[in-house]
């Protein structure tokens, strides 16, 4: 027994030890004036008095003191030893009147009301706090309006960009100094709990200001389940319902604070990537807007094009008539000429060679206007051929080697357009020569015709008639010819001029697609970053649960401790009991044995067993205390990262769904934005296909009105040689004649 204690004492003080550190035990004096560490513990004035001064008193008292002890119940909550106490012929009333003798000096110093004096002390020591959070408050405040308005530029140089991580390192400063000042706050609210004391001004942070709207900060439970322990307990834990309402604020503000903390990192990296990925969103914005005008102009030139090409294919109708009408004048003053009289047959022999040359001149016109058309199918053939190119193009976009060969086609049938666009000067030129070479000969008819009616008897007044019918007819014609050439050559460079906006405005929509295309790669990638991101962030919480999955484990090996000194405690108890009924024994022996001598030597031993068998109840007193306050302060640390865990997840839970949600509608209007783009594209190729049609076809009515023209040359000469055989038979007739 007297051997027990100095086991016992190395664990006491360094339970004592733990207690005195551990930083959410709150001091009795404000932190302020006092450093927590230096207060006495309410446990320690138990062990100053002396333990063995009242049992001596005892014997001489009786037991009538045991009697007025029996009422008095033990403040401590202790397991039920009367029902255990192994030693029956004992009264309980004395045992409790013992053991509650050194106990009531313990609870008293729990049970102690603060003072009125130390009341105001902590209403002005809180005051004070209270104004320097408020300042604290304001200079956060000023500093995030600073960092908004540097925030608020762009583009930002690399000095701006300084003096922003500059003030928010100044901003994670005073907020730390914040912190301190809550705590300070809350320990001394933690003293007087039952008061009601006036809530703790906090003023959120930068991060938390840029958070989304519409989150529920709270944790998503209130109560935990049952934890299984190594003897097969089940604890649970519930949030504490009588609690000030000042207090829940602090605790929450305080709790979002370190939450912030916590994620500042991830947050800052978010920003500056929804930063990047905000401006691609506006870049790409725009060039659909870009595209959407760029279709709508190449519809309105598709319309101008083919109203022209309508216009064209009706002044051609009009021309083709007009060579009719001009062939059947040719016709008829052939005839004319024929059908004259014979007196002037010696000037029809004379302009026969004219004829025949001018004949060669039209023969040789219209060769050169059939290779024209030739050259003309050939560069319809060209125009195919681009048109195949521009569809494998837009088949084989996707892949990035091939736009250097289709910029070498494009540039090549840009040049030949341009050798084609001279050529077809060129023959517009010719065409002007003949026409005026054409026009000097009809002049020299004219001459020949006009002397012709002069020679002529009054029998040819009609004919002459027609002839000046004819003639004006020929100057309406000519006149046409000329307004029709201007307006020919007019159209000719409004087509070219909207050809080329066409190719132009087709590269322009290559382009843009191949933009929307990079535009989607970068979406993906930025979409593959975000949720790299997210990984990495759940994978960081994932390590910190790990790191705080042995608190369950410390508080179930607390636990296990906590009941082996209970065992202990009561095995103490009921070794003091038992040795308490011995001295009683011995006591009434001692008084029935009045001439017997007392034996000092045994009562000085058990007098010392008794008082270290009270040392040592005392120190396992104090080993439940502090294991108690232990287990509750795990129990806090617990709660409190249980309650952090789940908000910062419900955090991370929303912002990812409203992210994608953002990014989802985003695609979405991209894709809406590319299909109409695909459709307009597809629309524009189709008409181009069709004007192409048309185009063939009419030129295909013009080959066979060219073949139809030729073929009527080829009678007119054949016509005229035909005559010009008849004079020629005629001429050797008269000349044999005139000989003989």
């Amino acid at each position: 027994m007297a051997d027990e204690p100095p086991t016992e004492e190395p664990a006491a003080e360094a339970d004592a030890e733990q207690a005195e550190e551990a930083p959410a035990e709150p001091p009795v004096e404000p932190p302020t004036e006092e450093p927590p560490g230096e207060e006495p513990t309410p446990e320690e004035p138990a062990p100053e008095e002396p333990p063995v001064e009242e049992p001596a008193d005892e014997p001489a008292e009786g037991p009538a003191e045991a009697g007025t002890e029996e009422e008095a119940p033990s403040p401590i909550e202790t397991p039920p030893v009367d029902e255990k106490s192994p030693v029956e012929g004992v009264e309980e009333g004395e045992e409790e009147g013992f053991i509650s003798e050194y106990v009531e000096e313990e609870q008293t110093e729990i049970d102690e009301v603060p003072s009125p004096e130390e009341e105001k002390r902590l209403s002005q020591i809180y005051a004070q706090l209270t104004l320097k959070i408020i300042s604290q408050n304001k200079v956060l405040n000023e500093l995030k309006e600073k960092v908004k308005q540097k925030c608020m530029k762009y583009p930002r140089t690399a000095c701006e960009e300084r003096e922003i991580c500059n003030l928010k390192i100044c901003m994670e400063q005073e907020n730390l100094k914040l912190q301190c000042l809550v705590k300070n706050a809350m320990t001394i609210q933690s003293k007087d709990p039952d008061r009601k004391w006036p809530p703790i001004p906090v003023e959120t942070t930068f991060d938390e200001d840029c958070m989304p709207l519409r989150v529920n900060y709270n944790a998503m439970t209130t109560c935990f389940g049952p934890l299984k322990g190594d003897g097969g307990q089940k604890l649970t834990r519930k949030w504490e319902d009588v609690r000030c309402t000042s207090t829940e604020t602090t605790s929450q503000s305080t709790t979002d604070d370190s939450c912030m903390k916590m994620s500042k990192s991830a947050h800052g990296k978010q920003k500056k990537r929804g930063g990047q990925f905000s401006k691609e969103l506006s870049r790409s914005y725009s060039m659909q807007e870009k595209l959407v005008a760029d279709n709508a102009d190449l519809e309105g030139d598709r319309y101008k094009l083919q109203e022209e090409l309508l216009s064209r294919d009706r002044m051609i109708e009009c021309l083709q008539q007009k060579v009719c009408l001009m062939h059947a004048e040719l016709t008829k003053l052939c005839r004319q000429t024929h059908g004259g009289n014979k007196k002037d047959r010696k000037g029809y022999l004379d302009e026969i060679p004219k004829l025949q040359s001018r004949l060669k001149d039209q023969d040789s016109t219209t060769k050169l206007l059939a290779n024209a058309m030739d050259r003309i199918q050939s560069a319809l053939d060209c125009l195919k051929l681009e048109v195949d190119a521009v569809k494998k193009y837009k088949d084989r976009s996707s892949q990035p080697a091939e736009k250097d060969t289709k910029s070498g086609k494009s540039r090549s049938g840009k040049n030949e357009l341009q050798n084609l666009k001279q050529k077809y000067c060129e023959l517009l030129e010719d065409y002007a020569s003949k026409e005026r070479e054409l026009s000097e000969l009809k002049e020299k008819v004219d001459a020949f015709i006009e002397g012709r009616q002069l020679n002529s008897s009054k029998a040819d007044a009609g004919q002459e008639a027609e002839v000046r019918l004819l003639r004006q007819k020929l100057k309406e014609t000519r006149e046409e010819q000329e307004e029709f050439k201007v307006i020919i050559c007019e159209q000719s460079k409004q087509t070219e001029e909207y050809r080329e906006k066409y190719m132009s405005s087709l590269q322009k929509i290559e382009e843009l697609k191949c933009i929307l295309q990079k535009m989607e790669v970068d979406n993906k990638r930025i979409e593959d970053q975000i949720n790299l991101e997210i990984q990495r962030i759940k994978d960081k919480f994932q390590e910190k649960l790990q790191d705080w999955a042995h608190l369950p484990q410390m508080l179930e090996n607390e636990q296990v401790k906590l009941a082996q000194c209970c065992k202990e405690k009561d095995e103490m108890e009921s070794k003091l009991r038992i040795v308490c009924r011995e001295l009683k024994t011995l006591k009434a022996q001692k008084s029935l044995d009045t001439g017997e001598k007392d034996d000092p030597d045994k009562l000085h031993r058990l007098e010392e067993e008794l008082a270290d068998l009270r040392t040592q109840y005392d120190m396992l007193l104090e080993c439940k205390n502090r294991l108690c306050e232990k287990y509750e302060q795990v129990k806090k640390e617990l709660d409190v990262l249980r309650q952090e865990s789940a908000k910062i997840i419900c955090r991370l839970k929303e912002r990812a769904q409203s992210n994608q949600a953002t990014l989802q509608k985003h695609i979405d209007d991209l894709e809406h934005d590319l299909a109409q783009c695909r459709a307009t594209a597809s629309l524009s190729i189709a008409d181009r296909e069709e004007v192409i049609k048309d185009m063939q076809s009419q030129l295909n009515v013009l080959a066979l009105s060219f073949d139809s023209a030729q073929k009527q040359i080829k009678s007119l000469k054949d016509h005229i040689c035909y005559l010009s055989r008849g004079k020629a038979n005629s001429v050797v007739i008269a000349l044999q004649n005139q000989q003989v």
